[in-house]
């Protein structure tokens, strides 16, 4: 039986709409690491990231090959070392610029028999799961606390019963709802209950809850993302907690706009992890998504740098982020942030199926064994460039098929894809 794809977003006609939206323990200094004889791609050795010095990832590799390193080792990953993500006084490896040459991961796909995947236009060689396969997010055999709530509605929230079994879950997706006035925040969300939604996806920025810096929490944005959770826990839905971002004093000073999308400078990483923690310690979820569409700039480096997306930097803050989530909740379900389509490439827009496998590549594997999210967006397909293709011929189905292809290659085929976003 195929795995199940999860669905979570709202449908719109031509348009996305979403509605809206411990303890601290400080890290230590880390010592530089001396460099290795031999850089690698994908060697934890690395020396942290220099914002001031790119890296030639290609040249590294090349003097890689001179040496005598066995390159195409670094490509499967059950060969590639990994750091300790728990150690929260690890600042390596974090090269911003950490990402091999696209004809070079190419050449070893191909030697890998994957013929071309990600740049033919020929069919991928998966099996696209069939509708009756997919099965409930929150189905039979789930914990009795998800398919209802344990505390009392507060006023005016009207529960609708939960199905033990459908399909597909719906849910929104918010962020907005921290913003809004304790009138709009009710309201909001008792149109989603009577919408039949039953999960909740809530972003929690890094930077609203420590803006100032690393010594202190703004327990004033702590207790509004709880009383978002605890409202919408009360009206029964499953919540799935977004973390991520990062504050200005996390960034190298040329990249503090105040923007809260754009990913943490190496040296700032144990902070990460702290954040993370705590994070897991103030709230009892059991779904956690690290990032949103880590594949776009929009959503990981909106700063004057520009820095393109990476997926080896993403897989470092993925890891280290699961690690700490499941120090404190063993059976936590961790997953990869919802990716992008993004079918036209480019490298500020790296495709959805093309960043997995980048980042299986990296050794995400190690830290993966929840679920993938997924944005399946359509507009393009049905709103601007009609006439409106079958649904299986979208681009959003295609990167959904390359998507399922290096799961299955990683042998992660076992794990859902989860639509944490989507419409039309």
């Amino acid at each position: 039986m195929n795995p199940s794809v999860r669905t979570l977003g709202v449908a719109c006609a031509c348009a996305f709409v979403s509605i809206g939206i411990g303890h601290l323990a400080q890290p230590t200094a880390a010592a530089q690491a001396p460099a290795p004889a031999a850089l690698t791609a994908f060697d934890p050795r690395l020396s942290p990231f220099d914002d001031d010095d790119v890296t030639d990832q290609t040249a590294l590799l090349e003097d890689d090959a001179d040496a005598g390193v066995d390159v195409d080792a670094l490509v499967d990953p059950a060969t590639a070392s990994s750091p300790d993500y728990t150690d929260v006084s690890v600042t390596a490896p974090f090269d911003e610029y950490q990402r091999a040459d696209a004809a070079w991961f190419r050449k070893h796909a191909q030697e890998d028999g994957i013929a071309a995947a990600e740049t033919s236009d020929e069919p991928l060689p998966v099996e696209t799961p069939d509708a009756g396969d997919a099965v409930s997010l929150l189905g039979a055999g789930e914990p009795a606390s998800l398919l209802a709530a344990d505390a009392a509605p507060y006023p005016d929230c009207i529960q609708q019963p939960v199905p033990a079994q459908r399909s597909a879950s719906r849910g929104f997706n918010t962020l907005q709802l921290f913003e809004f006035s304790e009138a709009d925040l009710n309201t909001a969300i008792k149109q989603m209950v009577a919408s039949g939604a039953t999960v909740h996806r809530l972003t929690v920025y890094w930077a609203h809850v420590q803006p100032k810096g690393p010594g202190e929490w703004n327990e004033d944005a702590w207790n509004r993302y709880h009383e978002i959770y605890d409202k919408l826990k009360a009206c029964g839905f499953q919540v799935i907690l977004n973390p991520m971002g990062s504050p200005d004093w996390a960034r190298i000073t040329q990249r503090q706009n105040g923007n809260p999308r754009a990913f943490p400078s190496d040296k700032w990483l144990g902070y990460w992890n702290l954040f993370a923690r705590e994070l897991a310690t103030r709230f009892d979820a059991d779904s956690f998504e690290i990032w949103n569409e880590e594949n776009s700039i929009e959503f990981w480096d909106p700063t004057p740098s520009h820095h393109p997306p990476s997926a080896t930097a993403w897989t470092n803050l993925f890891c280290r982020a699961a690690s700490e989530i499941r120090s404190v909740r063993k059976t936590a379900q961790v997953g990869v942030g919802g990716l992008a389509v993004n079918s036209q490439g480019g490298k500020n827009k790296i495709p959805a199926g093309l960043f997995l496998q980048r980042a299986y590549m990296a050794g995400m594997k190690r830290c993966s064994d929840s679920f993938v999210g997924y944005h399946p967006y359509m507009i393009n397909a049905y709103c601007i460039n009609g006439p409106n293709p079958p649904m299986q011929e979208t681009d959003a189905m295609a990167q959904f098929r390359r998507i399922r292809y290096w799961m299955g290659k990683y042998k992660q085929g076992a794990l859902d894809v989860w639509n944490t976003e989507w419409g039309f």
